[in-house]
């Protein structure tokens, strides 16, 4: 069940972003969608919502979706489903992820990628039936007392997560601004994901005493790669498309950093904290851009803001302390 509720949370992530750009929103709008489905991944940690939050969530996605059906909003409706969409699937996953594996669990977010064109002219449908699904997988979330814990953040993996989140959905703006072609669009995202996670497979088996090494060249190559779509992205070149693919190969060495941050600290970083951090840079990385964009309207610009912050990766992880 964990890995068919990621398979979903991909679908639901991308499909709301690719749903946007068809329909003509603006850049911020589009990012907006991102920073609602990243409130609601950052839901279960440090707040553990219980089996009545969850039936509660589907009430309010029940409702907002006959709004969005019969209304006019296309903006505010949506987004607040997103969020509790995205909410509820993290606390369904919660419930049922021991034993998983994390290779399998990407896998299946990509698939779910792989299926965002339905949302294009099927929103009301994709959401019905991603609702159905949740009401399935309530039993999965645990029937326990709230709880409210903040754990302590991981600057490198902070940073790294920004990195990615400040641009990645500008990308599909990009894309289908660029090309007119939501297929294109879409495929070329999925291969940028295909190239992040061949990585980890190869590279984990040398010793990992080279991880830093890994980790500080994926990144500055990363960054330059980044650098060179900034410029290529102006002028609609499609070179900057085998570009974007190729990212996912810096990307990718991001499995390097808990190894060398866990040396770096003399101590275990619990998956708590992980995922606490992940889901910090996550957010951040989105409303960076949200802002950036908002204020400027410059969008490429984003694109400056996740190279610089592919830098300071390798910046932190070579900091002492």
């Amino acid at each position: 069940m964990y890995y068919i509720y990621s398979a979903i949370a991909g679908s639901v992530e991308i499909g709301i972003i690719c749903w946007a750009i068809t329909h003509g929103m603006s850049p911020a709008e589009i990012i907006g969608f991102g920073v609602a489905y990243q409130l609601g991944n950052l839901v279960p940690v440090p707040y553990q919502p219980t089996r009545k939050d969850g039936i509660a969530s589907v009430v309010g996605c029940i409702a907002l979706s006959a709004h969005i059906l019969f209304g006019k909003s296309l903006f505010l409706e949506p987004f607040l489903l997103t969020t509790l969409i995205s909410a509820t699937l993290q606390a369904i996953r919660g419930g049922c992820k021991e034993g998983t594996v994390r290779w399998k669990k990407r896998l299946c977010r990509v698939i779910g990628f792989a299926s965002a064109f339905l949302y294009r002219d099927c929103l009301v449908l994709c959401l019905t039936v991603v609702i159905l699904v949740l009401i399935i997988g309530l039993n999965k979330i645990p029937d326990n007392q709230r709880q409210l814990s903040i754990p302590k953040a991981n600057r490198t993996m902070i940073l790294h997560q920004m990195h990615y989140f400040s641009y990645s959905y500008i990308m599909l703006y990009l894309s289908y601004r660029s090309f007119g072609n939501l297929l294109l669009t879409i495929s070329s995202f999925v291969i940028s994901w295909f190239t992040y996670l061949a990585v980890e497979p190869v590279l984990s088996k040398h010793d990992n005493n080279r991880w830093k090494k890994y980790l500080c060249v994926g990144h500055i190559g990363l960054g330059v790669a980044l650098l060179n779509i900034y410029v290529l992205v102006q002028y609609s070149e499609p070179a900057y498309l085998v570009l974007w693919w190729l990212s996912g190969l810096g990307g990718g060495t991001v499995f390097c950093i808990r190894s060398v941050e866990t040396k770096k600290q003399k101590g275990s970083i619990n998956q708590q904290m992980w995922s606490w951090s992940e889901n910090i840079g996550h957010i951040m990385g989105c409303l960076l851009a949200l802002l950036w964009v908002s204020t400027t309207g410059y969008v490429e610009g984003t694109i400056v803001f996740a190279a610089i912050l592919a830098f300071a990766t390798v910046w932190s992880v070579c900091r002492k302390g």
